[in-house]
């Protein structure tokens, strides 16, 4: 298993019904792998879970692929290692939306090596946006640090090249 050395992250304090994920990997390089943690927020209800993936240009893998998650608890959480989703090949990458019938909260681990591990909340439908503002970015820092910058397109047409800037 994959144990990081350190970190800091900040949760949720909010639960929605659908949320955006724009970077998962299952395997890439034999070495990079994420975990979804699912929080069900109903306090009395369990409730199922969907996750639509879409995989990115140059992943392996088909464009689409759903998966319904058991009945998780009320106050609790399922914890989702792509690791164990044999139906997306090694090497996949892509984004996801994810969706309750009650109010969830989701939280992406991205593992990476032995020891590195980036965390991010994925995003409620409710507050995507079209400008964004990227408060640390960093680029091939000694210890090999840097940003990643994803980009889910959820408008349902197509975005032309060029129609992307990055200040």
């Amino acid at each position: 298993p994959q144990v990081p050395s350190g970190g800091a992250y900040i949760g949720m304090s909010a639960t929605y019904f659908v949320y955006y994920a724009p970077l998962l990997m299952r395997q890439v390089a034999s070495t990079s792998n994420t975990v979804l943690v699912i929080q069900n927020g109903d306090p009395a209800r369990p409730q199922n879970v969907t996750v639509n993936f879409s995989t990115a240009a140059g992943s392996p893998g088909n464009a689409t692929y759903s998966k319904s998650l058991p009945n998780i608890p009320a106050n609790s959480h399922y914890y989702y290692d792509l690791n164990d989703e044999t139906l997306l090949p090694a090497g996949w990458y892509g984004s996801a939306e994810i969706s309750g019938g009650l109010p969830i909260a989701v939280v992406v681990h991205i593992f990476s090596g032995p020891d590195t591990l980036q965390t991010y909340n994925a995003l409620p439908a409710q507050l995507a946006a079209s400008r964004w503002s990227i408060p640390l970015f960093a680029s091939r820092l000694n210890n090999a640090l840097s940003t990643p910058v994803t980009i889910q397109n959820i408008s349902g047409t197509q975005i032309s090249a060029g129609q992307i800037k990055l200040e």
